[in-house]
């Protein structure tokens, strides 16, 4: 008797104790996506928060990589990601005389990488993560979708409005949000992880021809779109019809299927070309402002970076980069490798494109078309949105390179 009670609450305990890793995952991104950019959080206890989260992610990560001594893979490259970050910021503030309060984007991104040791620690299952980050999705998707509808007033994803005196939702009555090309513009969530869901239920698609996965390709196909950032909507849109294009070889079952979903797609967006990229093609011909500012500032930052001792440490976050801006419209977060290559040196960049090279080449017969065709759409957008340069950033490459290199398990498939 007391066998069977032992079995039936260990049958209980198992599910539970995986739901519970879910919604603690699910809560942990919520924090580190400053409450998915819900307006005031920098300004409220919020922002308190999400740094007693960081370091505990430092805490735990750290602790594990002392006290464990089994290999694991990419140890000794995770730990240069945790460490450039942090020497870039010393030496700003050491050359440029400049508060480590400023450097805060430095730490952040440093701190995120922890993450990847804090996932072996608590021995998350692939299968609990992606749950957790298809809900985390799902919850950005509905927030999206209820701002382009209802876009005055908006709470989440508006930016920083405290630079024009908007410190209260109070405040915020009446303030027409920003638009791009006629639509609500919110930067919500996380768009590389929007990304990483549309070729992952495309992927689920060619395995299994079901509406539901149809349903979940058509949500993140147009959460892509909400995000209206050219860069993104191209390369993601790029590598979804070549990986859809793609299955057709590879997939045994289910050929005709996929090619007349593919057919009415193809003549859904044909006809409706105008409504869904009429606006961008219009904006793109009409306003080169960005493309024209962006050629000039890649070259000025790769001159920037070639600077002795700072070529290899960076420059950090310093008070000379931040007059650029207002000066000549020079923004390093809008010409990827060269700005990113300035702030923390060319060790950074060398590190990001190994790893990527053993995923998309060495290691591409082992790795699931999920993760590759993520790697792709990010690569296509690198020349001018670097994948990595936030704290939920460094998170998300933490969590691609798991799912990538993680334990095997029998729970869930290559994915």
């Amino acid at each position: 008797m007391n066998l069977q009670c032992q079995s039936t609450s260990g049958r209980l305990y198992y599910p539970l104790r995986k739901n519970i890793k879910i919604i603690l995952i699910v809560v942990y991104m919520i924090i580190m996506t400053n409450g998915l950019g819900f307006f005031g959080w920098d300004l409220s206890v919020g922002k308190n928060i999400t740094y007693i989260f960081y370091f505990a992610t430092l805490s735990i990560g750290g602790y594990y990589l002392i006290s464990n001594k089994k290999a694991v893979p990419f140890r000794n490259l995770f730990l240069a990601f945790f460490v450039i970050p942090i020497v870039s910021a010393y030496v700003s503030s050491v050359f440029y005389n400049y508060s480590l309060k400023i450097q805060w984007g430095s730490f952040a991104l440093s701190f995120g990488f922890m993450t990847y040791f804090c996932l072996y620690y608590f021995r998350v299952s692939k299968k609990t993560l992606i749950s957790a980050m298809i809900i985390f999705s799902l919850i950005t998707f509905v927030i999206q979708l209820y701002q382009v509808m209802f876009p005055d007033g908006a709470l989440f994803g508006r930016g920083n409005l405290a630079e024009y005196g908007i410190t209260s939702i109070q405040d915020l009555e009446g303030v027409i949000a920003e638009t791009d090309r006629g639509l609500a513009r919110f930067s919500v969530g996380l768009n590389k992880l929007q990304m990483f869901m549309l070729f992952l239920f495309l992927y689920k698609f060619t395995q299994k021809q079901s509406w539901f996965n149809i349903v979940m390709i058509v949500v993140f196909l147009s959460s892509i779109f909400f995000y209206q950032t050219r860069q993104l909507m191209v390369a993601c849109y790029v590598v979804f019809i070549l990986a859809l294009i793609g299955s057709l070889h590879s997939v045994a079952k289910g050929k005709g299927k996929i090619f007349f979903i593919f057919f009415i797609g193809m003549c859904v967006i044909g006809y409706y070309f105008d409504d869904i990229f009429g606006s961008i093609i219009e904006y793109s011909k009409d306003n080169t402002y960005s493309t024209d500012i962006r050629s000039e500032a890649m070259p000025f930052f790769f001159n920037k970076s070639i600077d002795g001792f700072f070529t290899i440490t960076g420059h950090g976050y310093n008070p000379v980069m931040f007059a650029w801006g207002p000066s000549k419209g020079y923004f390093p977060s809008d010409v990827g490798y060269a700005g990113e290559m300035y702030i923390h040196g060319i060790v950074w960049i060398i590190c990001f494109l190994y790893v990527i090279y053993r995923m998309i080449i060495r290691d591409r017969k082992r790795l699931s078309p999920v993760i590759k065709n993520t790697i792709y759409a990010s690569l296509i957008m690198s020349p001018y949105i670097y994948p990595i340069t936030q704290g939920i950033e460094s998170i998300f490459f933490s969590f691609l390179v798991y799912l990538a290199y993680g334990p095997r398990q029998s729970d869930v498939d290559a994915i």
